[in-house]
C-alpha cells in the first residue's frame, strides 16, 4: 500500500546565509542571483495564488543559459538546498514556491517559428501572449490555455497536459510537443523525443512540471488557424440546473465533440452566505468551428430552456479568438479542486452543484466561488492511457471548483474555503469519477498520485528514480518512490 509518510515539503529548507556563497553562485553563471535585499526580488518571488505569498524563497537564481541551470543545481546540491522552478507562478496549489532556492525561467523567452514544417521552438520562460504574437502573421496556431501569462512550460500548463479550448479539435497541449530538452539534477542537458530519451519525453507529456529535471525548451506542432464563430452568454440563476444539464447535453453530442468548444459554469459571490445564495448566475462560452448561422441554432438547445441576460456571438480568426478569451488568474488567494468527470452528470448532481454554491460560506472577494466545466471527449481522448503520460483519456469534461477570499475575511478563511471546496468533491467525485487533473492540484487531496496519474504512475516512478535518483525536485504532490 502506498502511503505519504516520506514525503517532504521542499518549500521547507535550511539557511544558506553567508554571502560568500551566495557570491560565489553568481561568479558561476551568465545571469542573475537576487536575495531579498534586490529591488527586483519581490516581483520574481511572488506567486499568482497569494495565498503561498509568505513563502519566500532565500535567492532567486535568473538562468539565461542551460550552462547557468546546471552550475546553479550543483551549487545547491553542494548546499543541500532545495530547488522549484517557475516559469509563470500559476502553479494553484503554490508548488512553485520555496524558502529555498527558486530558479526562475522568465529570462528564457526565445522562440522561433517554421511555417515550412509548421512548428514552434520556445524557450522555457515563453508565454502564452509572446506566442500569439509570434504566430500572428504566420496563419498558425497552437493548443494554447486561456490565461495570457502562463508560462508554456515548467509552471505546469503544457508539462502537466494542457487544457484549452483547442483540446476537443487539437487535442491536449502536451499531444503537440513533438521534443524537448531538460537538464537533469546532475546537470546533464538531455534532448528527447521518441526515439531518444524516449521514457523521459513521454513523462513530460503530462507528468507535470518540477519532477523530472528543468526543461528549457519545447518543440511543437502548430495548425493552421482556422475562423471560428465565438460565442459568450449570460444567465441569471433561476433556471441553474437546467442550463449546466443542457450545456452537457452540447458537449456530448457525439456529432460536436471535435466543432464544438466550451467552458461553462456557476458562480456566485457575496461577503455572507444569504448574500452569496441569491447571486447565483451561470455562464457559457467557448467557440464553434463553423459558421455563425449553424451555431446559432445549435445554442437554442441551452437558450430555449433560460433566456441569457447577455448573448454575444461573432466569427472571429482563430488568433482573435484566443486573446478575446484570454483570461487572467484573479491575485486574491484562492483554493480549487477537480474531478475528472468519466461519467455525464445527472439532474441530482446539477441539483448539487447549484446547493453548494446556495450554502457557500461567503467572502470579501468580489470572485467568490465557482464551479467550472472543461469540455472534453474529442481529439483528447484519441490517444491510449498510456501511450503519454496524461492518463485521463476517456474524460467528457473536467469539474473545478474554485473558492477567494481575502485578508479582510481572517485567518480562518482558507479553511472554510477547503471545506467548500472540499464537499463538492466528496459529493460529486464518487458519481463522476474518481480522477483529478494536475494542473488544477488540490494538496488536500487522498491518494493524490492514483487521481493525478492513475495506472501511469509507477512507470513515472521508475522515470523518476532513473533521472533525478537523490529526489533533488521535490514537491508535496511530486512524483517520488511512495514507500510502505
Amino acid at each position: 500500500m502506498l502511503s505519504e509518510a516520506t514525503l517532504v515539503d521542499a518549500r521547507v529548507a535550511p539557511r544558506v546565509s553567508a554571502d560568500t556563497a551566495w557570491a560565489a553562485l553568481a561568479r558561476r553563471i551568465q545571469g542573475r542571483v537576487l536575495q531579498p535585499s534586490d529591488s527586483a526580488f519581490a516581483s520574481f518571488a511572488a506567486p499568482a495564488n497569494t495565498r503561498y505569498d509568505r513563502i519566500v524563497p532565500q535567492g532567486i537564481v535568473l538562468p539565461t543559459t542551460e550552462a547557468d541551470i546546471a552550475a546553479t543545481l550543483a551549487w545547491a546540491h553542494d548546499h543541500q538546498l532545495p530547488v522549484t522552478t517557475r516559469s509563470g507562478g500559476h502553479n494553484y496549489a503554490g508548488y512553485s514556491s520555496t524558502e529555498g532556492l527558486l530558479i526562475h525561467l522568465g529570462m528564457l523567452t526565445a522562440r522561433t517559428v517554421d511555417t515550412n514544417a509548421a512548428t514552434a521552438t520556445v524557450q522555457a520562460g515563453t508565454r502564452n501572449n509572446d506566442l500569439l504574437d509570434a504566430l500572428a502573421p504566420t496563419g498558425l496556431t497552437w493548443a494554447f490555455g486561456r490565461c495570457p501569462t502562463i508560462g508554456i512550460s515548467i509552471s505546469g500548463y503544457l508539462l502537466g497536459g494542457g487544457l484549452g479550448l483547442h483540446t476537443r479539435r487539437l487535442g491536449m497541449a502536451s499531444d503537440t510537443l513533438l521534443s524537448t530538452r531538460i537538464v537533469t539534477a546532475t546537470g546533464e542537458i538531455l534532448f528527447c523525443d521518441e526515439n531518444t530519451n524516449a521514457d523521459l519525453f513521454w513523462a513530460c507529456r503530462g507528468g507535470a512540471g518540477g519532477n523530472f529535471g528543468i526543461n528549457t525548451s519545447f518543440t511543437f506542432q502548430l495548425h493552421p488557424a482556422p475562423e471560428v464563430t465565438v460565442y459568450r452568454l449570460a444567465f441569471d440563476g433561476r433556471k441553474a440546473d437546467d442550463v449546466l444539464l443542457a450545456m452537457q447535453d452540447l458537449i456530448t453530442d457525439p456529432a460536436l465533440l471535435r466543432s464544438f468548444a466550451a467552458q461553462f459554469g456557476a458562480k456566485t459571490s457575496g461577503t455572507r452566505a444569504a448574500r452569496a445564495a441569491g447571486n447565483i448566475s451561470l455562464y457559457a462560452e467557448g467557440w464553434y468551428y463553423g459558421p455563425q448561422s449553424e451555431l446559432e441554432t445549435i445554442l437554442t438547445r441551452v437558450t430555449s430552456v433560460a433566456r441569457p441576460t447577455s448573448t454575444y456571438i461573432a466569427q472571429l480568426d482563430g488568433l482573435r479568438a484566443q486573446r478575446y478569451f484570454s483570461d487572467e488568474t484573479a491575485s486574491n488567494p484562492f483554493t480549487t479542486t477537480s474531478i475528472v468527470a468519466r461519467t455525464p452528470m445527472s439532474t441530482q448532481d446539477a441539483a448539487c452543484i447549484i446547493e453548494h454554491l446556495r450554502t457557500w460560506p461567503g467572502s470579501s472577494s468580489g470572485s467568490g466561488a465557482s464551479v467550472a466545466f472543461f469540455a472534453m471527449g474529442g481529439a483528447d481522448s484519441d490517444p491510449a492511457p498510456d501511450a503519454t503520460a496524461f492518463v485521463h483519456r476517456d474524460a467528457a469534461f473536467i469539474l473545478a471548483a474554485t473558492s477567494r477570499w481575502t485578508a479582510a475575511d481572517g485567518p480562518a478563511a482558507p479553511q472554510r474555503a477547503a471545506a467548500w471546496v472540499g464537499g463538492v468533491r466528496r459529493d460529486l467525485s464518487p458519481v463522476l469519477g474518481p480522477g483529478s487533473f494536475v494542473n488544477f492540484p488540490d494538496p488536500t487531496l487522498p491518494r493524490w498520485w492514483d487521481a493525478y496519474y492513475g495506472a501511469n504512475y509507477e512507470r513515472l516512478v521508475k522515470i523518476k528514480n532513473t533521472s533525478d535518483p537523490a529526489g533533488l525536485f521535490r514537491y508535496p504532490q511530486g512524483i517520488r518512490a511512495l514507500r510502505p
